[in-house]
């Protein structure tokens, strides 16, 4: 196998930027920025259907507004005052129609509107920042070759806001100083009883003009503009923080949303309110099109730094999209690469060889393949996210431990939700164990804040009708005794038990070995009721740790035959007979020569990832081979090495720092007895986690920006990948047909006209497809469909 033989591809998953989100004018399609790539989603078919990559890091873009002219152009605007224009519609050799760089006196904060034309803009310049820190806030008038007008400008702002139709806007400083601004007006300060802390503000269109004061105590201040002798009203029903407030487009209704995880529609006339509950996640971001009136869109702020956005009908509150990228959990932060970044630079830190992989912050994270789906379950929370990264989007969140379903407010917020710590498959994907741990809440002193509760389960995939599920099997409260973590879970090979165990190791070096108490040859459907069988898991065998102190560094792996389990702590290794459970006599020399990281047997040989080393070990000589790299890892690296049997290879990817202070990666492929890699591929970001999957004969790559890559052997070619393309694409192309189809004919007409498909129905279309633009193809299969 050499280099060629090995292809990586970076195509799916990514992290929602959180803003910029809009709805095209015809409501048809939602147009979503992640940090990789901007999406299209069609609200008909609720899927993606085009992503547009740039060479530009979206991270960068404050804003984003759809052209007044053309329907198809779409204006990205960044904080280094860089303007590029993108149709996002059409097929192009380059989705990229223009680039402007505008010199302006300070950062792109928000676009406010066109002028009167599209080479006229107005900003909002100023610093930029990500909370609510007084910063001076100017609005500018700039046209295309930056000949600017300062319209305004207002010191120590903390808050301002635009309504709907961006003719209005509305300041508050941080002496809770409200200022109101019509056009290209000048600034009025409105007086009003300053309460409590204000989280949030809103304002209405110039018809109306009102002015809407989210609070940190969750009660709502509205503002009359334009009529001081209407005394000001109070809105309550929010117990915690009002993270935002929009007024419709008419004036008739607010909209806000908080802690609370519930969308509140508040009628300004009658007081009546609406509410849409039991949200996914905290309501940080509501956004409203002048366009678009039909339709709302709602940003949710789910575990950490992860968002979710909603498109929701306004006439009965369904939700016509829901947009959701990958949630790996961190162990950092991953907004800490930039801090590191920066000091590095402002230290003037020299990098040498031997320094380069010593990265200070761990940013790993755990996620696992399923064997036979091929889907990625990534655990964050009490939760597991399952995401298909061939059709690119989420598959489904399961609910693996309790939570308050209800957002957390006021006291509730020290209230923590079980953290689901390891994850496994068995080796037929018909099995998922998980260990998860649940942290006391530090209210009045109680004497039982320092007992934590773990609990292990094992769950059984029960299929369905249209898709199938998880289903609680066993739960097993404290598996290795009170108070006693367990650190990692090893699922067995294909030769013990058939595949049907797992091994569990805790913070003293303690195992203990699960199977399941029916035989797998007998789970059938028994009783008059036909019901399936249940299976509990139970514990087979035992192997007491060291009881008197914890170890910082455990790692366990079967042997490919099933019989020896080793187990690394700290710089030592031991081979335990899967058949007594007790230490082999054969002792491994000290060749980690730190604590171990990861330990893997492929074939004959171990496999150490140590703490500042990668080394192997022959079992049947008993002697060191040539593979023998230094390297500085992480407690995390775990996550960093994975392992594919078949070939009898595995996949290593080492983080380090350009001479720049960024953070990049190296990804190899090692045989085990080899120090020459059989593959080298240097990555523009962090590696994050990689494991193998078997469904697929590839390993799967997870780097700091949520991406997945694919490293696959045997598709070198790249007329056998563009044909692979295609043919995705084609089928695509037809599901959508069939969904749009679906939508289009309404019941009668189903019931009227019933047309049988076939494949002598579809021979035409394939007829001359030299040179025939996918557009066309997909417009001759509509033909023939509806």
């Amino acid at each position: 196998m050499v280099l060629s033989d090995w292809n990586l591809n970076f195509g799916a998953g990514g992290r929602l930027l959180g803003r910029a989100q809009l709805v095209s004018a015809d409501s048809k399609f939602a147009i979503v920025p992640f940090k990789s790539q901007i999406k299209v989603y069609s609200l008909a078919t609720r899927q993606s259907v085009r992503s547009i990559r740039l060479d530009l890091d979206l991270s960068l873009v404050v804003d984003a507004a759809f052209s007044t002219q053309d329907p198809n152009l779409l204006y990205l605007f960044t904080r280094t005052n860089t303007m590029v224009v993108v149709n996002w519609r059409e097929k192009l050799a380059s989705p990229v129609v223009a680039t402007y760089t505008l010199q302006l006196p300070a950062e792109i904060v928000r676009f406010v509107r066109f002028g009167a034309s599209e080479n006229e803009f107005y900003f909002i310049i100023g610093k930029s920042t990500t909370k609510n820190q007084p910063h001076s806030r100017t609005l500018l008038k700039s046209t295309i070759d930056s000949q600017t007008q300062e319209i305004s400008t207002l010191k120590n702002v903390v808050l301002f806001a635009m309504s709907v139709d961006r003719s209005t806007l509305a300041y508050l400083t941080n002496k809770n100083q409200l200022y109101f601004q019509s056009g290209d007006g000048p600034l009025e300060m409105i007086q009003f009883a300053y309460k409590t802390p204000i989280t949030s503000l809103a304002v209405s269109n110039a018809q109306t003009p009102m002015i809407a004061l989210g609070t940190s105590s969750g009660i709502i201040q509205l503002i009359y503009v334009s009529d001081n002798t209407k005394p000001q009203r109070l809105l309550k029903w929010h117990i915690g923080q009002v993270n935002c407030v929009e007024f419709s487009t008419d004036g008739t209704y607010l909209l806000s949303g908080g802690q609370e995880k519930v969308l509140v529609f508040w009628h300004l006339e009658s007081d009546n309110q609406q509410f849409l509950p039991r949200l996914n996640g905290e309501i940080v971001d509501i956004e409203l099109s002048a366009s678009t009136e039909e339709l709302y869109g709602v940003s949710l702020l789910l575990n950490g730094s992860d968002r979710e956005f909603l498109v929701l009908s306004a006439v009965d509150l369904t939700s016509r999209l829901n947009v959701n990228g990958v949630r790996p959990r961190f162990v950092t932060d991953v907004e800490t690469i930039e801090k590191d970044r920066r000091r590095l630079a402002k230290n003037s830190v020299v990098l040498e060889e031997d320094n380069l992989t010593k990265i200070k912050h761990d940013f790993s994270s755990h996620f696992e393949v399923h064997p036979v789906s091929s889907h990625c379950y990534f655990p964050y929370g009490a939760h597991l996210q399952s995401y298909d990264f061939v059709r690119n989007e989420q598959i489904s969140v399961i609910t693996a431990a309790p939570t308050i379903q209800a957002g957390k407010v006021r006291s509730e917020t020290s209230i923590q939700d079980p953290e689901i710590e390891q994850l496994a498959f068995s080796h037929d994907g018909k099995w998922m164990c998980t260990f998860d741990k649940l942290q006391p809440p530090e209210i009045d002193n109680l004497l039982s804040r320092n007992d934590v509760q773990y609990a292990l389960k094992f769950w059984n995939y029960v299929d369905g009708k249209d898709r199938g599920g998880w289903s609680l099997s066993t739960k097993i409260i404290d598996p290795h005794g009170p108070g006693v973590d367990v650190v990692a879970v090893a699922p067995a090979p294909q030769s013990y038990n058939d595949g049907l165990a797992f091994v569990t190791a805790d913070v003293k070096g303690g195992l203990r070995l699960w199977r399941p108490r029916v035989p797998k040859e007998i789970y059938q459907k028994v009783g008059k009721d036909k019901k399936l069988q249940q299976t509990a898991w139970t514990l087979r065998k035992v192997r007491n740790g060291n009881e008197r102190t914890d170890v910082q560094s455990i790692s366990i792996c079967w042997s490919p035959d099933a019989s020896v389990i080793a187990i690394g702590q700290e710089v030592s290794i031991s081979l335990i007979d899967v058949n007594t459970f007790e230490e082999t006599p054969v002792q491994i020399p000290s060749i980690a020569g730190s604590r171990v990281r990861c330990l893997n047997i492929i074939d004959k040989y171990l496999v150490i990832l140590a703490r500042d080393r990668l080394v192997s070990f022959d079992l049947l000589t008993f002697q060191t081979t040539d593979l023998a790299v230094k390297v500085h890892t992480q407690p995390g690296s775990r996550n960093l090495l994975a392992v594919d049997q078949n070939r009898g290879v595995f996949c290593v990817c080492v983080n380090y720092y350009s001479k720049t202070y960024n953070l990049r990666s190296r990804i190899f492929v090692f045989e085990p007895a080899k120090l020459q890699p059989l593959y080298v591929s240097d990555h523009d970001t962090g590696i994050s986690s990689v494991r193998f999957a078997s469904g697929m004969s590839s390993f799967v790559i997870v780097d700091t920006d949520s991406r997945i890559g694919i490293l696959g052997a045997g598709v070198s070619s790249l007329q056998e990948q563009r044909e692979l393309d295609r043919a995705y694409e084609l089928s695509t192309l037809l599901s959508n047909a069939k969904q749009m189809a679906s939508i289009r004919k309404t019941e009668s007409e189903a019931e009227n006209e019933r047309k049988v498909l076939n494949s002598q129905i579809f021979e035409p279309i394939l007829d001359n497809l030299e040179g025939l633009p996918l557009e066309a193809l997909f417009d001759r299969v509509m033909k023939i469909i509806v």
